[in-house]
């Protein structure tokens, strides 16, 4: 089965809620790089998980200009 589901504040601000309580936890069973983003979605294919496949992302991709590594046009 696949859904949809389109965010809104007041259930955002519900689940905030219940993080803040403890009473909603996201188990993580793997973190990668973006770099290495195909091999998570192949272990999402292949493996059975536990938890979430989550990939990091670099901070340079917010912090502006100046953060970015040397030849990043991203």
């Amino acid at each position: 089965m696949f859904m949809l589901v389109e965010p809104d504040l007041q259930g955002l601000r519900e689940i905030s809620t219940l993080v803040e309580e403890g009473r909603l936890r996201v188990i993580v069973d793997a973190t990668f790089p973006v770099e290495r983003a195909a091999e998570a979605h192949a272990m999402g294919e292949t493996v059975r998980t536990t938890g979430k496949i989550v990939l990091t992302v670099g901070c340079w991709l917010f912090a502006g200009e100046r953060s970015r590594p040397p030849g990043r046009r991203t």
